[in-house]
């Protein structure tokens, strides 16, 4: 919900917003947006000054973390990330990749606000951070997804995507990933 705010000039002193230079109608804006409500103003002629926002958090469970910097990924998107290790689609993935030492988790993302689960984007990447295993550090790591025809998709890690005991990769969709 978007709503008239009142005259910049009404915004106390020493806020972070009465220190910006105005050019603007003079107003600023409520916008309501799952309960909470933001500030802000339209700025006249800054459009050069604008720039996408990044999309970064991390699941505190699992410690993946996730950023992107499309602006297609609403900013109350959290991530779903589970530690898979049973079931039959574990089982058809382990047999496919025939891997001894592996962590699989199924990483997905939820939009409160859109209510529903971002899976893939059309025009950018997502940056996924997993947390390597002790007993992995200093091997030979990859990650790999595995279609639902038995197709592998396979992102060798070099050392510099290996970062601070974390796997890095790129992806555009979110499904279950293996790494080992």
């Amino acid at each position: 919900v978007v709503s008239y705010g009142g005259l910049l000039s009404s915004l106390e002193a020493g806020s972070e917003d009465s220190e910006m230079p105005i050019t603007s109608d003079g107003n600023y804006y409520n916008i309501e947006v799952l309960g909470r409500t933001y500030k802000f103003y339209i700025v006249k002629g800054a459009s050069d000054k604008l720039v996408e926002p990044t999309y970064s958090a991390k699941n505190i469970s699992t410690n993946i973390s996730i950023t992107s910097d499309s602006g297609r990924v609403p900013l109350d998107t959290k991530i779903d990330a589970v530690k898979v290790t049973s079931g039959a689609e574990y089982e058809r993935i382990l047999g496919i990749l025939n891997l001894e030492d592996n962590v699989t988790y199924d990483v997905k993302l939820y939009s409160e606000a859109t209510e529903d689960y971002i899976t893939k984007l059309e025009d950018g990447t997502f940056e996924v951070k997993i947390p390597i295993p002790t007993d992995f550090q200093g091997k030979k790591l990859k990650v790999y997804y595995v279609k639902a025809n038995g197709e592998k998709e396979i992102f060798t890690l070099d050392e510099d995507q290996i970062e601070n005991g974390y796997a890095v990769f790129n992806t555009n969709h979110f499904s279950i990933y293996t790494l080992g």
